[in-house]
């Protein structure tokens, strides 16, 4: 009905057509209860809860919402959660719905940011009798700024006269971004040689594909071409400026709050051993034309130090002949703690007393070319 009315009580009646005649097979049997009264001051919610996963500033923050209906719900009947403001999700016709509840309304609710309402249209063929319990879960982002939360309401055009609200102040924003912790290792601590720097942090906000990593601190490593740049992890290179000590780095996916994130990249060390400097991580996270600022914390980890010179680890030298005068081969092995490059130039001293008189001496080994420069006079 259009307007209240009194409740009204129903009876059914079983007839049969035969020929000419209507038979009554069962008389009017009136039925137990009473219904179409229309008045929807009798339409209650017994209960509604709301609960919130993260409170941090700008991080995106799971919803649980809990609620027993004082009526039924059938298909294409809507209610609404209302009072969701000043969240940064913008609008969305299908906002994702988890939780027990879920499959009830099509796995979705339409989400309009502007009133903070998502709208939830019951999409399965049963009726949801009066006093179910429904779960549902879904997440938006916490405003952007400190809020002291809100209080959301329930609304059901055609079952409630007013809006019952939740019990549960939510999207409250009560805790400020931040790193929880910041670390950074090195693999290779030799002068000059190209080295490995493994970061990690942890944040206590949601960090969404796209945000951007700065490590800064990095003034002491040696000048890196990009093409000695090796980058690993879920990151993309932005820039890479070593006379500013930075390095810029971009996520390609999403990443959970208090879960670690890690990136390695390559580059030199200093040429000479070097004070330890203070590297510092920071974060910005935008979602849309919102940004999420988490301020620079101190890595725990001291590298680019070159604290290790440019030596041999291991040395052998043998020869072949002990006659006087005789040819005589000269094998000497080497390991060094440095990256030798091409072209790099070996020079054996103390070769004195040798009687080759020649300039060029002949060369065996893959990793030299197969003459080397002789001099007798400084052997």
């Amino acid at each position: 009905p259009a307007e209240a009315q009194a409740p009204l009580t129903v009876s059914v009646t079983v007839t049969q057509v035969i020929g000419p005649d209507t038979v009554t097979l069962i008389p009017a049997t009136r039925l137990i209860g009473a219904i179409l009264s229309a008045d929807i001051a009798l339409a209650t919610v017994p209960s509604a809860v709301m609960e919130e996963e993260d409170p941090v500033r700008g991080s995106e923050n799971e919803l649980t919402a809990s609620m027993r209906l004082g009526f039924a719900l059938a298909f294409g009947a809507e209610i609404a959660v209302e009072g969701l403001l000043g969240s940064g999700t913008p609008d969305e016709e299908a906002l994702e719905l988890r939780g027990d509840s879920a499959a009830l309304f099509g796995s979705q609710g339409e989400w309009t940011s502007s009133s903070g309402t998502l709208l939830l249209r019951y999409t399965s063929a049963s009726v949801l009798p009066a006093g179910d319990l429904l779960t549902l879960r879904f997440s938006i982002l916490n405003p952007f700024e400190a809020s002291s939360g809100v209080t959301p309401t329930l609304t059901a055009p055609g079952f409630l006269g007013t809006a019952a609200s939740f019990v549960g102040a939510i999207l409250s924003s009560s805790e400020e971004p931040a790193l929880l912790e910041a670390s950074i290792e090195e693999k290779i601590p030799t002068v000059g040689e190209l080295n490995t720097l493994t970061v990690k942090f942890v944040a206590n906000a949601e960090l969404p594909a796209g945000t951007n990593v700065t490590v800064s601190g990095l003034d002491s490593a040696g000048e890196t071409p990009l093409d000695k740049l090796a980058l690993t992890g879920a990151v993309s290179l932005l820039s890479l400026d070593l006379s500013a000590g930075q390095i810029v780095v971009q996520t390609t996916s999403k990443n959970y709050h208090k879960t670690e994130i890690s990136f390695s990249f390559t580059v030199f060390n200093p040429a000479t051993r070097q004070s330890p400097n203070p590297v510092r991580v920071a974060v910005r996270a935008a979602e849309g034309d919102q940004f999420l600022e988490i301020p620079p914390r101190i890595a725990v980890g001291l590298v680019l130090m070159a604290a290790d010179e440019a030596t041999f680890t291991y040395t052998d030298v043998s020869e072949s002949a002990f006659v006087l005068g005789a040819l005589n081969r000269i094998q000497i092995s080497l390991r060094s703690n440095v990256h030798l490059e091409e072209n790099v130039e070996l020079t054996i001293s103390g070769l004195t007393g040798s009687e080759s008189n020649e300039t060029n001496l002949a060369v065996f080994g893959d990793a030299f070319e197969p003459q080397g420069t002789w001099d007798r006079g400084s052997g």
